[in-house]
């Protein structure tokens, strides 16, 4: 657009600032433009052939006799609403109710956030859901016609508020059901209570384990039932008791459930009790006992003369046998057999305790311990020439064992000498001194007060500690495929097969050589700048010295005011620079040099000849 024409100094009128005129040189058109009056004012108002509007939100727009009667029209129509009745119509979000706002459905035509709703006629609607309490009727006169199906449970809660509820539940029918409320003041009888039943008949009922507390079943000539008959803690009396399915002479007994019962197993003849198996949980007393099968005692057992068994004798509390016993095999769950003649003999069959077994002496071929100890109060246990052969814990005071000692658990002793080879998979305890002959081996920590002495000793995993602080192999070698820590070491020598030496502080020796003339030696000086030197001895005439046999090739001397380097052989150099300040050349020819940018100074009474120059 062109800039608005300035009519300052134009003589149209004496009152040109009155003058309104547009933006655009060529007047109103149909773009809008802005107006100015007659000294360039900008008018918040542009026009075109079609529009008239505010050029922007800055400015109001003020109808000032809106009243009603006069002011806004819109299509020629006045509007009749007032500015306030207007802003009702201001929401922020549309579908949302607000205070003192326009109710505006949103594009579903749905609208939430309403508080209360107040109707004086008919509420219509295709479903009602109410999301808090909700209250129909006002008074008892208020009636409710349901011509609906209700599809959920009904919840009562009762005359208080609290957190019980009564739900009324209708089982999921499978055809039209009907249930009639009769015309009488009544309460009903429900599954799960306790009620009374007053003048009803029962026709054909099937009743499940009923309670008569009283009255007369008369005329009953034959009862029969299809299931079990239980009166309780009370009597039931007959003449003649008749049980089907029992033997005559067979001991009758409560089988399961009550149920009587008989087995072959038990039965009398005359005054003779007969049984394959006899087991009491109580006391038997009897002169003589015998049975061609088991025999398991709970309480007491007193046997006069002798008690032979064939099967296994069993007994769980204490069991006196004068004449003796002889039994295929005996079973004792918690006690201890003692004998008051002073011996005990199994000839040649097994004994076999969870428990003890404490005696003067005891002989055995085998004797295996699951789980506990071997103790001696004399302070003394041999095996012989048998082997000792234990899972847990060895402890004991002196051990002297001639042959192997083998142990996959924990090995204790005050002082243990074996003749061969000692293996310990646990930890191994000696008080004093642990001697060993053959090889000693250990898988786990050992400790030995007294100290150690094997021929060989292997260590699967783990270390030698000495508290005392020094450890000495003598002539013999050590060998080792791990890591060898130790204080102060003294060796006479020390290979570490082609390993490494690190983390060394000070390193004091003689010589150092190569080992293999192929693989050469390499002193590498790793350092940060400034950390990479080699120390010489102050004030020596030959402090370092780099030879061959008796020559010398470079020389170190550190003599006091006598510090040189010393060049015993030719030096030959490529593209070498020699800088400097002072050098002194005492002997022997330059050749082949070319000054190529200084000149040579000869000093005050020296002669520089030049033989062959120009």
């Amino acid at each position: 657009m062109a800039s608005q024409p300035d009519l300052t100094n134009i003589a149209i009128s004496s009152g040109y600032a009155t003058l309104i005129h547009t933006q655009e040189s060529g007047g109103v058109s149909g773009t809008a433009t802005n107006l100015y009056d007659g000294d360039g004012t900008l008018i918040p108002m542009s026009v075109s052939t079609s529009v008239v509007s505010i050029i922007d939100g800055a400015y109001d727009f003020d109808v000032a006799s809106h009243d009603g009667s006069n002011g806004l029209k819109l299509g020629g129509t006045l509007v009749t609403s007032s500015a306030t009745e207007l802003n009702y119509l201001d929401v922020s979000s549309i579908g949302t109710a607000q205070a003192s706002k326009a109710l505006i459905l949103d594009s579903s035509a749905d609208i939430s956030g309403i508080r209360n709703l107040t109707a004086t006629g008919t509420i219509t609607a295709s479903n009602f859901t109410g999301t808090g309490n909700t209250q129909i009727g006002d008074a008892v006169a208020d009636t409710v016609a349901m011509n609906a199906t209700i599809t959920t449970n009904l919840v009562f809660e009762g005359s208080t508020a609290n957190a019980y509820e009564t739900t009324l539940s209708i089982t999921d029918p499978t055809a039209d059901r009907t249930w009639t409320i009769p015309d009488a003041t009544d309460t009903s009888v429900g599954r799960a209570t306790t009620d009374t039943l007053t003048n009803k008949t029962l026709t054909a009922p099937d009743i499940n384990t009923p309670d008569i507390d009283g009255g007369t079943v008369d005329a009953i000539t034959t009862l029969t039932v299809a299931n079990n008959v239980d009166i309780g803690a009370y009597d039931l009396r007959a003449g003649t008791l008749t049980a089907d399915g029992l033997t005559s002479g067979r001991v009758v007994f409560a089988g399961t459930n009550g149920v009587l019962s008989d087995d072959s197993d038990l039965s009398f003849s005359g005054a003779t009790l007969s049984a394959t198996n006899v087991t009491s949980s109580g006391t038997i007393q009897a002169e003589q006992l015998t049975t061609t099968d088991d025999l398991t005692v709970s309480g007491l057992a007193t046997v006069g003369e002798t008690l032979a068994v064939t099967g296994v004798a069993t007994f769980t509390a204490q069991s006196l046998h004068n004449g003796g016993m002889s039994t295929g095999a005996m079973v004792i769950n918690d006690g201890t057999i003692t004998d008051t003649s002073g011996a005990i003999t199994f000839g040649n069959e097994n004994l076999t305790t969870t428990g003890s077994v404490t005696a003067e002496s005891f002989v055995t071929g085998t004797l295996t311990v699951d789980d506990g100890s071997i103790t001696d109060s004399d302070g003394a246990i041999s095996f012989g020439d048998d082997n000792l052969t234990t899972s847990g814990t060895l402890a004991s005071g002196t051990q002297t064992v001639t042959g192997n000692v083998t142990a996959s658990g924990t090995v204790q002793a005050e002082q243990l000498t074996t003749t061969d080879d000692l293996t310990v998979s646990g930890l191994a305890t000696i008080g004093e001194t642990l001697g060993v002959t053959g090889v000693a081996t250990f898988t786990a920590q050992s400790v030995h007060n007294g100290g150690l002495s094997t021929g060989a000793l292997v260590m699967n995993d783990g270390s030698i500690t000495d508290t005392s602080g020094a450890i000495s192999f003598g002539n013999e070698n050590l060998s080792t495929s791990g890591t060898l820590g130790a204080g102060a070491t003294t060796v006479t020598s020390l290979t570490v097969t082609d390993g490494n030496i690190t983390n060394v502080g000070d390193l004091n020796t003689d010589s150092i050589s190569v080992d293999d003339a192929s693989v050469g030696l390499d002193i590498v000086f790793g350092g940060v700048t400034t950390k990479n030197t080699i120390t010489l001895t102050d004030n020596l005439a030959d402090a370092l010295n780099v030879t061959e046999s008796t020559n010398s090739y470079l020389k170190f001397v550190t003599s006091n005011s006598g510090e040189k380097i010393t060049l015993g052989k030719k030096l030959e150099a490529g593209s070498v620079e020699i800088e400097g300040s002072a050098f002194d050349i005492d002997g022997g020819n330059i050749d082949g040099v070319t000054m190529a940018t200084s000149d040579i100074t000869v000093g005050s009474g020296k002669t520089l000849d030049v033989s062959a120059g120009p």
